[in-house]
């Protein structure tokens, strides 16, 4: 039908000649390919498949309304969606690039979890990072826009980290609505071990690590006046632990574990101590 043309494209009806559906693509073939095997398959947006569903496909004509450069797709893509004349009837979402109003239908957990394990442990490439990296400096977006995404986002915790969201404050109101969607949901990590890998990679991550004094200042400033600060066990609760381990003995791969960690600690120390004499030394 087409060759490989990159453009903005247009679905219009036979029977309702004022409506159609704008779309834009770097292979218009092929996309026209992907919308007519989605309306076969009645897995299209509502409103068009809708159409096709009462009308068939043979009232659907689809055109090529212009052709353009690869980096002006969205923008002339908006520009026709925008366009009160062309009556975009069948497009769901009226900004171009944008999911905003299509509904997607709920994955299984059997789908999330065979996605979960295709993707695990998979890096992007060095080409694919720096790809990204040029996306992301060459952002079309205006200002305006960025700015109106910030203030929607406000609050949003996968959003966090963001430079317009550092330091903000969470509201009371904000931080009960969180709370109350955790209460009485299970841990799921709890009663769940860690494999001797995993204890064993975390422990040389954090063996000889010292928190500067920047973090503790910072700790120390986060606990003020919280509700656990200077917290201490009841003589109740003191005696309920003791009841608890009364009896209790160590076995032999714990005592000798723990004999390990202290042994370690002992020469990491003394190891800092030398380290610090060594400095004295030379700076004297």
């Amino acid at each position: 039908m087409f060759g490989v043309i990159c453009g903005v494209y247009r679905i219009s009806s036979k029977t309702h000649p004022d409506r159609c559906y704008i779309g834009s693509a770097v292979n218009i073939a092929s996309r026209w390919r992907r919308h007519r095997r989605d309306l076969r398959l009645g897995k299209h947006n509502r409103i068009l498949q809708s159409h096709y569903n009462k009308y068939g496909e043979d009232d659907l004509v689809f055109s090529v309304i212009e052709v353009c450069e690869k980096h002006l797709l969205i923008t002339r893509e908006q520009f026709y969606i925008n366009d009160d004349v062309l009556n975009c009837y069948f497009n769901v979402s009226k900004i171009a690039g944008s999911n905003l109003g299509v509904k997607q239908k709920p994955r299984s957990k059997e789908a999330r979890e065979n996605h979960r394990r295709a993707t695990l442990g998979r890096k992007h490439s060095e080409e694919t990072k720096k790809k990204l990296s040029e996306i992301k400096k060459n952002d079309p977006r205006t200002a305006d826009q960025i700015s109106k995404l910030a203030e929607i986002n406000k609050g949003n915790h996968y959003a966090q980290g963001c430079e317009w969201n550092k330091g903000r404050e969470q509201s009371k109101e904000e931080v009960e609505k969180r709370m109350s969607k955790i209460r009485g949901k299970p841990n799921k990590s709890r009663g769940v071990s860690k494999s001797a890998e995993h204890r064993r990679k975390i422990s040389e991550a954090l063996l000889g690590k010292k928190k500067s004094e920047e973090h503790n200042k910072h700790n120390s400033e986060s606990h003020k006046g919280h509700k656990h600060n200077g917290w201490h066990h009841t003589d109740e609760a003191k005696q309920k632990m003791k009841e608890a381990r009364a009896g209790w003995k160590p076995t032999e791969e714990q005592t000798a574990k723990a004999k390990e960690t202290k042994r370690k600690k002992f020469v990491i120390k003394k190891l800092l101590s030398l380290l610090d004499a060594i400095k004295d030394t030379r700076e004297g």
